[in-house]
């Protein structure tokens, strides 16, 4: 047999074969060259596939982009020559991407129920756990659960120690302590988080337990307090009275004040004495000088007044005014500077002394560093050695 006769007869058998399993019958074309037959082959075998896994039996023929009608149902299709792949989206499996994957098979909720959906699942965690798979531990206390309490985190739950006072799962449930009857002496109010005791008269203390010292609250007001059983008494200060000692003593009804006008005042009352008289009820002749009244000399008492004796340089009543002797020029060769109680000279130079009076001896100083010095009224001059000049000889002539 010829090449062509023998790929005819390999088509043939191929056909056949196929036609078993399948509807669809193939001939070979007449006149049909090698080549061509291959490709009836090959369009007969693609023909064949597709019968077998595509429900709609379409006919898949080369150059024709199936990716066009978008048979992957869940994922990316790829075409091919013949034929085309799909890329399964997560969650889908099949040959077009048709079925979901149920990935609760692998258990992936670590504390948790699964519930499998189209594409994926979700977990449906037990109390206490959170994330995509239940695999943390929630940390209750982050929404501060306790109400009245602190709040201790633990796996899968919390746990809540209350505050005095207060009780309950999140400790939300104030306790009653007047159910106790804590007051000894007075009556319970329940509040949250503990209890008030009112009182009766004479208790006091958190729980009434205590006799009332009324003294601490000091009710006398110009007195001693004396507590006493269910209550007390006031020992007055000397011009106070009442009950509290609340009430003055008007002692100038007794005219105490001697030489003087009396003023009544809580508690006691004031003379208000007259001219060279002093003394708590104006008794005793006032001595002025006891004040210093003489703000720079010597103070003499008088009946009914005093004088002062001023030290030098200040005059005036109480020789309170500064005397100017920069009137009188005490500085003979300088500037008179006037101070409190005297004066200072300001020298001209070449003179000294507390009035400038005396005339410097600068020669005790040598100042003519190469010549002779001689002393003047206010100053000085050099007579200089040969070969030397300036004002106290301190050049000389090859400078």
């Amino acid at each position: 047999a010829t090449p062509a006769d023998q790929h005819q007869t390999d088509y043939q058998a191929r056909a056949d074969d196929d036609e078993s399993t399948s509807d669809h019958t193939y001939e070979a074309m007449p006149g049909a060259t090698p080549a061509d037959q291959h490709q009836t082959d090959y369009q007969a075998r693609a023909d064949n596939d597709e019968s077998t896994s595509d429900p709609t039996n379409s006919t898949i023929q080369v150059g024709i982009d199936e990716c066009k009608k978008k048979p992957c149902q869940h994922g990316r299709c790829g075409n091919k020559d013949v034929g085309y792949n799909c890329t399964c989206s997560p969650g889908w499996t099949g040959h077009d991407c048709e079925n979901d994957v149920d990935e609760c098979k692998e258990n992936p909720c670590k504390h948790g129920r699964c519930v499998n959906k189209d594409g994926g699942y979700n977990c449906t965690c037990s109390p206490g756990w959170t994330e995509h798979d239940c695999e943390n531990y929630v940390d209750e206390c982050k929404e501060k659960p306790c109400k009245h309490g602190r709040c201790e985190n633990k796996d899968g739950g919390y746990k809540c120690t209350c505050s005095p006072g207060w009780t309950g799962h999140d400790s939300e449930n104030d306790v009653d302590e007047c159910k106790g009857n804590p007051c000894k002496h007075g009556r319970c109010v329940n509040k949250d988080g503990g209890y008030n005791c009112i009182c009766s008269p004479g208790w006091t203390g958190h729980d009434c337990e205590n006799d009332v010292n009324e003294c601490k609250e000091n009710p006398c007001k110009h007195g001693r307090c004396v507590n006493k059983d269910g209550g007390y008494k006031c020992s007055c200060s000397p011009g106070w009275t009442g009950h509290d000692c609340e009430n003055d003593v008007d002692e100038c009804k007794e005219n105490p004040c001697k030489h003087g006008r009396c003023v009544n005042k809580d508690g006691g009352y004031k003379c208000t004495c007259s001219p060279a008289w002093t003394g708590h009820d104006c008794e005793n002749d006032v001595n002025e000088c006891k004040e210093n009244p003489c703000k720079h000399g010597r103070c003499v008492n008088k009946d009914g007044g005093y004088s002062c004796i001023c030290s030098p340089g200040w005059t005036g009543h109480d020789c309170a005014n500064d005397v100017n002797e920069c009137k009188d020029n005490p500085c003979k060769h300088g500037g008179c500077v006037n101070k409190d109680g005297g004066y200072k000279c300001t020298c001209l130079p070449g003179w000294t002394g507390h009035d400038c009076e005396n005339d410097v001896i600068e020669c005790k100083e040598n100042p003519c560093k190469h010549g002779r010095c001689v002393n003047k009224d206010g100053g000085y001059s050099c007579t200089c050695l040969p070969g030397w000049t300036g004002h106290n000889c301190e050049n000389g002539e090859s400078n």
